[in-house]
Parts: C-alpha cells; structure tokens; sequence
C-alpha cells in the first residue's frame, strides 16, 4: 500500500509517496509548470511508487498548497527562482533525485541542474531555452500585472488537450495566476539561458503532436543541445500526464528510468559540477 503523505519546505508544500518496497536509491522529484501545481501530477506520484520510486512532487511558491507571495514580488518572480524551490526541496532528500519537469517547469529543473548533483533528467512538453532557438508563442501578457489564468475553452486547448471533460474543469479550478516575467521568460526572444555544458548525466526529452506551447521541433533541438534521449508523443497535448491516455507515457518513462537512471546500487549518480 502507497503512503502518501505532505509537509512544508520552508513554505513549499510537498507531497511525497513511499512504495511498499524502495528498488530505486534516487527519489523522483516532480516539478509542474506555470500556472499549475502539484496536483497535475495526481497519476504519476501513485504510479512512480507502486513500481518501487520514492516520489515527491512539489509545488512552486505562490503554487498550489505552497505558501502564498506578496503581488508585487509573484509578478516579476523569474524562472529561476524557481529553481531554488527545486533546491531547497532536494536539500532535504537522500540522495540526488531524478528530477521530472513539466512546461516552463523544464527551464527551471535545467537551471537547477547546472549546479546541482542529480540523478537524471525528464522534461515533459518543455519550453525550450534560448539556445535552442525557439520561436517566440503567441501569448499576450502585461508584466505588471499577473497572467491568466486563460478563459476555460482556451486553458483546455493550452493544458488540458485530451483530459476527460470531467478532469479538465476540476483542473481549471486549480489553475493560479503566473508571473509576467516568467511567462517572458517562456514565450518571448527573451527566453532563460542555460550552459549545457554544466548539466550532465542522463536525460530523457518528450515533445507531443497537439502542443501548442513547445513546438516539437524546438523540443527536438533542444534534445540536441543536451544530447538527450528523445521520445515523441503520437496524440497527446502540452499536459502530457493529465491527458486520458497518461498511463501511456507513464510507461515510456517508466521503461527509460529502469534502464537509464540508477537502481539501488546508485553506480551511476551523475554529477552537475
């Protein structure tokens, strides 16, 4: 049986899974994307567990059930910051973790990752860094003020592409405003930098067919630049693990961890120096 349990990281809300038996040293650190929290991740933290993974999914501060920010600084919070949640989080875990990134997620896990030890890297539908040569979205935003979230019809096309309707309006209502400078940070040529070389170890990099935030071809260059395993996913949208089919990809990461990221022994921690 999975005990799920939660508790606070300095003001950042966690919610952490324990399997029956560990097969795995390195935990899974989930890490959602603008807007979200660690509610979007309500299938996998189960499923990581019940296949021997210690999980644990945070949420942002100003996300979730994480502790609230004052306006002034949520507005002009940058991505990076987000990636001292991601620190501050790991601190306190066992052993480096496989951190498992979603969204505008990825840019901070990927910031995190450049001066911290990890295990390996899974970014889902990520937004691509400006090495990566993304095109700039479409995405209308005023940076003093906070963004979205969108109208439903238009955060279904954005998110929730192939969740059952039901699931779909539960999500919309756990939606939060975003930042403005991280959604520049996401959308705009003024996009997060990252120095690949920095980031070692392995990584396994998702695009989908109906994203319309993470194009699969700036998705694909970005694999290039890390030098990551690619995978693409035939029907899905940007909210690859709320989608009905989640348990689909599920599998495909699941199959990747068994024989990419390290198992008991921990022989192949990697090392961002």
């Amino acid at each position: 049986m999975i005990e799920l349990t939660d508790h606070d990281v300095d003001g950042i809300h966690v919610q952490r899974a324990d399997p029956e038996r560990r097969t795995h040293e390195a935990p899974l650190l989930l890490v959602h994307g603008g807007c979200h929290g660690a509610w979007c991740w309500e299938h996998y933290v189960p499923y990581f567990a019940d296949r021997g993974w210690q999980v644990h999914a945070l949420s942002w501060r100003g996300h979730g059930r994480s502790a609230a920010l004052p306006e002034q600084e949520a507005v002009r919070r940058p991505i990076e910051d987000v990636a001292q949640d991601i620190q501050a989080v790991a601190a306190h875990l066992d052993s480096p973790p496989v951190v498992i990134a979603h969204s505008m997620g990825t840019l901070a896990a990927l910031k995190y990752a450049e001066r911290n030890r990890h295990s390996g890297l899974v970014l889902l539908t990520p937004v691509a860094p400006v090495e990566a040569s993304p095109a700039p979205v479409d995405v209308p935003f005023d940076p003093e003020t906070m963004w979205g979230p969108p109208p439903y019809e238009l955060a279904c096309r954005l998110f929730f592409h192939g969740a059952e309707e039901a699931d779909a309006r539960r999500y919309y209502e756990l939606l939060v405003p975003e930042s403005s400078r991280a959604v520049q940070q996401a959308v705009t040529t003024d996009r997060v930098s990252i120095d690949p070389v920095r980031i070692s170890g392995p990584a396994l990099i998702v695009s989908s067919e109906h994203d319309q935030l993470a194009p699969a071809g700036d998705v694909h260059r970005m694999a290039d630049l890390l030098r990551a395993d690619y995978h693409y996913a035939h029907g899905f949208g940007h909210g690859v693990m709320m989608d009905r089919n989640w348990e689909q990809l599920a599998h495909v990461l699941q199959t990747w961890l068994a024989s990419r990221a390290p198992m008991a022994t921990g022989s192949h921690l990697s090392t961002a120096s």
